[in-house]
């Protein structure tokens, strides 16, 4: 009752001695805001029930990101007498995503470790690394998160090593930014599946992975020049 809580007090006690502590209702949290994110009720294009706070309603997000987000089933005809931003924030509201930056680290960090798991061929791993690429900024990664921590320890990322690709560990992965090194040598590395020319320094912020960059080379032994092989590896 409305005017019972604003007229409810409550004891708490300092260095032992006793007060009273009014709760007004404007101050109490909902509970109802804080119970419909978490239980499994709204229904996704997968036809599936989650909870809300798996789910975004950005454009970019699609049915091929499931089982690790999920796209709700808004059927806007039948709330044609709202407007779509009305619907939209009605869903944030209750803990939809507009979008991926709004997932929390620890939530994006529990994604990655699923993958390995659920995603032998690497079609959601390349969805999901491009979509957080493209979406996040260096500044948002908490390089102290305890799961980033886990994941850069324990959590193998999808990659190509020449015309394979596989799951491998972290600190075994490169980023190719740029096509500054021959193919012969770019196959003697794994290579995070990440499109070229991103943002480094998100990748290296958010995976743990360095950049493929500054390669040393030297010649072992006694080399003879072969003069009708210059040009071509002129050219390489």
């Amino acid at each position: 009752d409305k005017e019972l809580l604003k007229e409810s007090s409550l004891k708490y006690y300092v260095r032992n001695k006793q007060y009273l502590s009014e709760i007004k209702c404007e101050d109490m949290p909902s509970y109802l805001l804080w119970k419909l994110p978490q239980i499994q009720w709204i229904k996704t294009i997968n036809n599936k029930k989650v909870a809300p706070c798996r789910c975004c309603i950005s454009k970019t997000i699609t049915e091929d990101f499931s089982p690790l987000i999920e796209v709700p089933l808004i059927d806007y005809k039948l709330l044609s007498k709202y407007s779509r931003q009305d619907v939209e924030y009605f869903l944030h509201k209750i803990g939809v995503k507009t979008e991926i930056r709004e997932f929390s680290q620890q939530v994006i960090y529990s994604l990655l470790i699923k993958l390995a798991e659920i995603d032998n061929d690497g079609k959601k791993a390349r969805l999901l690394y491009k979509e957080l690429v493209e979406n996040l900024n260096e500044e948002d990664i908490d390089e102290s998160l305890p799961e980033r921590k886990d994941f850069l320890d324990n959590v193998k990322v999808f990659c190509k090593q020449g015309e394979y690709y596989s799951y491998e560990p972290v600190k075994e992965v490169y980023y190719l930014q740029d096509k500054i090194y021959g193919e012969n040598i770019v196959n003697q590395f794994k290579i995070i599946a990440i499109d070229r020319r991103r943002n480094s320094k998100i990748i290296k912020r958010l995976f743990g992975v360095e950049p493929l960059a500054n390669l040393k080379f030297s010649l072992k032994g006694n080399i003879k020049v072969n003069e009708s092989l210059n040009v071509e590896l002129q050219k390489e």
